[in-house]
């Protein structure tokens, strides 16, 4: 039954669509390189263009992520970077990619206003979702990541003398072609230490036909039990990390927090959970539906029925197991509750 609901939940969830980051659709340049990462350590470079992940070509971010999450499925993964008119073909160390879990690459963000937060500043000044910020202060932005930096620098000298007083900036912008300029008075947030405009980067809503749908929704669910076969192999080989198990604590606060960004994220979620307890439950587990399919073997090979002590037994000790488990990732999400 879990099975069955995820792989209706899965294709109702692309149907609905859901709001992802607007540069998932832009080319995949890299920005930045981050130290001690599986890219750097392949050698890639500031402005490399990715062309192509095991010899398919990929155009967009979301290709990309798509192409990386099906290679690490594969005993291979190959990319082909573009670097000043030179091809460079470069295999990525596997390993060191399931350890790390990221390549350790920026892309670039294009700086255009989305979503606005609570208070917002750069709503109230007459900033609205789609216009592309060219400069604050006469300091031209080129990327989403250099508004924070230049908003702080913007915000120092009052901050030195005066406190958390805030001091205007002049953010020029562009709406359908036209250029036009603002004065915001950015806000201190306590808790990130940072001064901001109250603006989120700009988001598209893709949403597919019926049958793109179905066919989107068992590529993903074919992916996630690939990628959650993997992690098993992982924890039982002692690679993976208790910090990636989760129970009944860690899966109510997710649950709680998609149910806040809309239906769509909340279905797949719910799919996502309904999968992992799917295959949970097909695992030679004595007590679990595995379980019972592995005494079945037993007593298709044996030719009779196993002693009513033996299953009595072996229930026990996958029952044991069961709530051990439990405990474990229940105190496990208590401890990183408590963390945070």
């Amino acid at each position: 039954m879990n099975l069955l609901f995820a792989l209706i939940c899965m294709p109702v969830f692309f149907m609905l669509g859901t709001r992802t980051p607007a540069y998932l659709e832009e080319t995949p340049r890299i920005r930045d390189i981050k130290a001690g990462s599986v890219a750097e350590g392949m050698g890639l470079r500031q402005d490399d263009l990715i062309l192509r992940i095991n010899n398919r070509e990929v155009y967009t971010w979301q290709e990309v992520n798509q192409g990386l999450g099906e290679g690490l499925a594969s005993s291979k993964l190959n990319l082909s970077v573009e670097r000043k008119g030179t091809l460079l073909d470069l295999e990525v160390p596997l390993k060191q990619l399931e350890q790390q879990r990221q390549m350790g690459w920026s892309p670039y963000i294009t700086p255009r206003a989305g979503g606005f937060t609570k208070p917002s500043p750069a709503r109230e000044a007459g900033i609205l979702e789609g216009d592309l910020i060219l400069s604050i202060n006469e300091k031209p932005i080129h990327d989403w990541s250099e508004l924070v930096p230049i908003i702080q620098e913007s915000q120092k000298a009052d901050n030195q003398a005066q406190g958390h007083v805030s001091r205007k900036i002049l953010v020029e912008y562009e709406r359908k072609g036209s250029i036009q300029f603002a004065k915001i008075v950015p806000y201190f947030e306590p808790e990130a230490g940072l001064w901001l405009m109250g603006m989120s980067m700009h988001t598209n809503k893709l949403n597919h036909g019926f049958l793109e749908s179905v066919r989107l929704g068992t590529d993903r669910i074919r992916q996630l039990t690939q990628a959650t076969f993997q992690f098993l192999i992982r924890m039982l080989s002692g690679q993976g990390s208790m910090n990636d198990l989760g129970g009944p604590v860690r899966i109510g606060m997710v649950l709680g927090n998609a149910a806040k960004t809309g239906i769509s994220d909340l279905l797949f979620l719910m799919a996502f959970i309904s999968l992992q307890l799917g295959i949970f439950n097909l695992l030679p587990i004595p007590a679990l539906d595995g379980g019972h399919i592995l005494l079945l073997g037993l007593e298709k090979l044996k030719g009779g029925p196993l002693s009513s002590v033996f299953r009595e037994r072996t229930q026990m000790f996958g029952f044991s197991v069961l709530i051990a488990l439990m405990l474990l990732v229940t105190w496990n999400d208590l401890i990183q509750l408590f963390r945070v």
